[in-house]
């Protein structure tokens, strides 16, 4: 029956690949027959923010490769891990033809909703693939000729698919190479990415500098192997899952006398590698200077910069968190409030997010230029509290500076005090703040002298107005002074865009982006209810970023136990409604494990991932590039005019290309 289906579609010795995808797919032809799953735009926005640290590390490479696709009326695409399109490119005639049977953005190419293609079958089998016209399962995918590779990170997870497509009857045989080469590139940078911890172990079988496409590469930490690449286990004899937490010495046993210039190095097998070892400089470089695939979206971090910690510095705008979209109304109304002299209330639960908002208004106030002088009311002891905040002469008190202090109410002189957790200033202290707000002068401790004093006043607490006024230990005359304009904060949990921003606050908490979260981790942090609300999430992404290897992907298992514990939602479940559309999409697959043997003899577990059809050439993108316009030359006999025309390349391109082939005119 299966044999029949192929070859009745015009399909000759079907490899095993296509034919175990189109056995799968007989027996689901009933739901292959509806329309394509497509995400819509706010769908989409949000995978993209998923996979936001795949799509800058890939940029470079997927522009170098959709270059070379387009001369032959091909394009590039990238899905996430489940098969959904995140970014196409290439020629703009075949993104039109592609369109028509929904290769683009948005669309899901998994195996159980497209059948036999090249993305998809590519995620189960774990390999590459190619896919010609006719083996597609689907006869409206029958005018495409497809090749993919999955993207893999340190830890051998799926992180995407690779893929260039083109017309069934035009795309050049060089293209499965140019995708397998520039996916293994793209698994290359992510180990490059590694932080300052790690080591890297690179080593191949030649005498010879060491080639980045085609040597190993294991990184190390404490002596153990973190992550890996294909090459690494390709040139061991041993599947990757094999390589991941052991112990170097099982494999290079003397790899610790290695230095940064090649040098023998052998297996515990006795093969003979030739390995360099880097310490320093590894994965410390500045973020790419390519074009994004994606943009960060709006209500996401602008910079990595914090609040600056020293007393009064002020922070700029640009430098701050950017707020949540629905506080921009609540900033503008906020500000107009204080340039009018009128006191901020800021309201929330701990760890909303009081003296970033706070930060924000002394940024866009006319107090801009000014200190900005914080002061938590509950952290200073009732002892220093009012020599801290009126200041003091020399000698007003035992232990008192030599010189005094000014206090910080007149340090805030000309800029913005912030009173964090006003509600638990201690009594006595309120009815001389209350003078000072109302006067507006400062007599320090000791002093008979009162100071003129000018600011910008933002209170906040975490405790709600009518129960703040019913305390008998808090004066109800300095709360009206202090709440001319209520702000409630809302928490973290009430953010209509939670998923995109805890993505986005994972990006900016580590050095080079590169973590990704599994659907179903990043389900369970949106369901969670945050108590600690802003503090308490920025927390847990720290761990991750400082635990985790970089490229991995975050699982369920990965989260804090707490978290886990008080989910409402079990690993596997998905009722978030920003990821609802994400139920249908198969999850992300990993590589399987089975049993073997290592190099010393001693057994391990763990089967490779399905190889290759034929191992990955040795040529780099220039020499595709270099093969394809001699092709050309050839069936031009020679003329470069003809040769460029057919390529749709400048003649100097060609003759550029032609002079490095040939630097000395021979």
């Amino acid at each position: 029956m299966l044999h029949h289906s192929l070859n009745s579609a015009g399909t000759a010795q079907p490899n095993t690949l296509i034919q175990r995808s189109w056995e799968r797919c007989e027996k689901q032809v009933d739901t292959l027959a509806h329309e394509p799953i497509l995400l819509d735009r706010a769908e989409l926005n949000s995978r993209l923010d998923q996979y936001a640290s795949l799509l800058e590390t890939a940029a470079p490479h997927i522009a170098t490769a959709s270059g070379i696709a387009a001369q032959a009326q091909g394009i590039v695409l990238l899905s996430d891990a489940s098969g959904v399109i995140l970014h196409a490119t290439g020629n703009n005639a075949f993104l039109h033809k592609a369109d028509q049977v929904t290769l683009r953005p948005g669309a899901s190419w998994a195996e159980d909703h497209r059948g036999t293609n090249a993305i998809g079958t590519a995620l189960i089998e774990n390999a590459f693939i190619q896919v010609h016209g006719q083996e597609h399962f689907l006869p409206r995918n029958r005018i495409l000729s497809c090749h993919a590779a999955p993207i893999r990170s340190p830890r051998g997870e799926i992180l995407g698919v690779l893929d260039i497509s083109g017309d069934a009857h035009t795309l050049p045989d060089y293209t499965g190479d140019l995708v397998r080469i520039a996916a293994r590139q793209i698994g290359n940078r992510l180990l490059d990415l590694a932080g300052r911890h790690i080591a890297r172990l690179q080593f191949q079988r030649q005498r010879a500098p060491i080639d980045p496409l085609q040597c190993g590469t294991l990184l190390v930490a404490d002596q153990i192997i973190v992550g890996a690449n294909d090459a690494a286990a390709d040139l061991l004899q041993v599947p990757l899952a094999a390589l991941l937490d052991a112990p170097v010495d099982e494999w290079l046993p003397a790899w610790k006398r290695l230095h940064a210039q090649p040098e023998a190095s052998y297996c515990a097998d006795g093969t003979c590698l030739y390995a360099t070892l880097h310490f320093e400089s590894i994965g410390i470089a500045t973020r790419s200077t390519w074009p994004p695939l994606h943009n960060d979206p709006p209500g996401a971090p602008a910079a990595k910069t914090a609040p600056a910690k020293n007393r009064g510095v002020p922070v700029p705008a640009h430098a701050l968190p950017v707020l949540e979209p629905a506080l921009e109304q609540q900033l503008r109304r906020s500000t107009q409030a204080i340039d009018a002299d009128l006191g901020i209330l800021l309201l929330g639960e701990t760890g909303t997010g009081k003296e970033v908002f706070a930060r924000h208004l002394h940024a866009h106030s006319r107090w801009r230029d000014g200190p900005f002088v914080a002061i938590n009311c509950a952290a200073l002891p009732e002892s220093l509290i009012e020599a801290e905040l009126f200041g003091y002469e020399p000698g007003a008190f035992t232990g008192a500076q030599r010189n005094g202090s000014h206090g910080r109410l007149r340090q805030a002189n000309g800029g913005v005090l912030f009173l964090d957790e006003i509600g638990d200033m201690p009594l006595q202290l309120q009815s001389r703040l209350l003078r000072v707000l109302q006067e507006r002068v400062v007599q320090p401790l000791g002093s008979d002298k009162a100071w003129p004093v000018q600011f910008g006043l933002v209170s906040a607490t975490n405790k709600q107005p009518d129960a703040l006024t019913r305390e008998e230990h808090f004066r109800q005359d300095l709360y009206y002074r202090i709440q001319d304009h209520l702000v409630q904060l809302p928490a973290l949990r009430q953010r209509a865009d939670l998923r995109t921003f805890i993505c986005a606050e994972l990006r900016r908490h580590e050095n080079i982006p590169s973590l990704i979260f599994d659907d179903h981790a990043l389900d369970i942090l949106c369901s969670y209810h945050w108590p600690g609300n802003y503090r308490q999430l920025r927390s847990v992404l720290k761990t991750l970023a400082a635990f985790l290897p970089a490229g991995s992907i975050i699982h369920p298992q990965s989260l804090p136990c707490h978290l886990l514990e008080q989910s409402p939602l079990p690993f596997a479940a998905c009722t978030d409604p920003a990821a609802k559309a994400h139920t249908d999409l198969p999850p992300a697959r990993t590589q399987a494990t089975g049993g073997g043997k290592r190099a010393d003899g001693s057994s391990f577990s763990g089967t490779p991932a399905t190889p290759s059809h034929n191992a990955l050439p040795e040529i780099s993108l220039r020499d595709l590039q270099m093969q394809r316009i001699n092709q050309a030359l050839s069936r031009n006999r020679g003329n470069i005019s003809k040769t460029a025309r057919e390529l749709g390349l400048h003649r100097s391109t060609v003759y550029r290309y032609l002079a490095r082939a040939n630097p000395r005119g021979q």
